[in-house]
């Protein structure tokens, strides 16, 4: 028989910074694994030649996302259309809180559904932008980008141009191990945090047990379903 929805849950997850005033001090929060967000438009965008020569800066990607018809710098001023998540979600408040802001800062349609439905909506416009994670940004199998999808890729140094190393984009495996070598902070990643309430009990045990296996055998999954892995382990707070 399924849970009443009024009964509390034994593990939680978050895929977004909790805010400090938020943390209880009965629960314990392990971090097990990261994700990237990147812009990403539809194959046929206008733009698309210039955000490929050029690459967006912080303030491009501020001005883009979150200023009201909010355009870059190139000499083609077609419109952009933004997808944005319609209900609170972690993705966006992520990306959000990557440049200092929050999700209701982010301007455009509002999308119903998941991050996929995202993706679906860029697909159908030619100007379509919206961010997103790379697991569905790319496809997990070819592990080059989705048909009908390009990443904008990020002027990570902002000289103005797409240098010879920002060119990272080529494939969901180049991508990963780039960041996870060289961490850019100019791309937005997040931690997926599980947390659950500090108790002595059968419960407990099962659930760090699990959690154990996310950390280590479980870990080998990460980079094929476009994850992050963490820089270390933290299996000292799951004994």
């Amino acid at each position: 028989m399924p849970q009443k929805t009024t009964e509390k849950s034994n593990l939680s997850i978050s895929s977004y910074k909790i805010p400090e005033d938020k943390l209880k001090n009965d629960y314990e929060y392990i971090n097990v694994v990261r994700y990237a967000l990147l812009p990403v438009t539809n194959i046929l965008n206008p733009k698309l030649i210039y955000y490929q020569q050029h690459g967006l800066s912080e303030k491009d990607i501020k001005k883009l996302f979150f200023e009201e018809n909010g355009q870059n710098d190139s000499k083609d001023k077609s419109t952009a259309s933004i997808y944005t998540r319609q209900k609170q979600s972690c993705a966006p408040i992520a990306f959000a809180n990557h440049y200092g802001l929050e999700q209701a800062n982010i301007k455009g349609t509002k999308v119903e559904g998941d991050d996929r439905s995202l993706i679906n909506e860029v697909k159908k416009d030619p100007n379509g932008i919206t961010y997103n994670n790379l697991g569905f940004i790319y496809d997990l199998n070819s592990r080059k980008v989705n048909d009908g999808l390009a990443v904008i890729p990020l002027d990570l140094n902002e000289n103005g141009k797409l240098d010879k190393e920002e060119k990272i984009y080529g494939t969901l495996d180049e991508l990963l191990k780039n960041i996870e070598t060289t961490k850019p902070s100019a791309i937005p990643t997040e931690y997926v945090t599980v947390y659950f309430q500090k108790e002595n009990s059968l419960q407990n045990t099962a659930i760090k047990k699990f959690i154990t296996y996310i950390l280590t055998s479980g870990s080998q999954y990460n980079h094929h379903y476009g994850f992050l892995s963490l820089d270390a382990i933290p299996l000292a707070n799951t004994k």
